[in-house]
């Protein structure tokens, strides 16, 4: 059974390697997510300039995009393990949460890795939200208005 768990993993890395091989990276503009970065992140200048260093994509779709070529591990090894995710409040894409790897063996040298928009994900336009809707296990479902554009998360007891 695990050989038959391994096969299927291989086969879908193999399958996820061919939809971005070939898809040459499109252009990206770093400076307004950098600058909104920079008013959002005093205390992480470093990421700050990571992201602004980023100048190509490749989307995956519209809810995410990579920075950094997705394929690039399986071909040289694996060089950055993921750090954290920041969240980050644009007037152009709204809420997002920026991935943020880390490298194996260089301290504090850190990598844009994409962005997801949450916009996107939650399926509403850009900066039209009126609302977070959250089904809590305790409870019926709420509507919670948005604090200055930032998401809350809630915990039931």
């Amino acid at each position: 059974m695990k050989h038959s768990a391994r096969k299927q993993q291989k086969a879908y890395e193999r399958e996820y390697l061919e939809w971005y091989k070939g898809k040459p990276a499109q252009p990206f503009q770093p400076m307004p997510f950098a600058q909104a970065a920079r008013a959002q992140w005093t205390d992480r200048p470093e990421l700050v300039n990571a992201l602004a260093k980023r100048t190509r994509q490749w989307p995956q779709s519209e809810q995410y995009t990579y920075l950094h070529d997705p394929t690039l591990e399986h071909r040289e090894g694996r060089k950055w393990r993921h750090a954290t995710s920041m969240h980050l409040t644009t007037s152009e894409h709204g809420d997002l949460l920026v991935d943020v790897s880390v490298h194996i063996s260089v301290t504090k040298r850190y990598m844009i890795r994409g962005i997801e928009f949450l916009d996107g994900v939650f399926g509403r336009p850009a900066r039209q939200a009126k609302g977070f809707v959250i089904a809590t296990p305790a409870g019926p479902v709420q509507e919670l208005p948005p604090q200055h554009g930032h998401m809350r998360v809630v915990f039931a007891k």
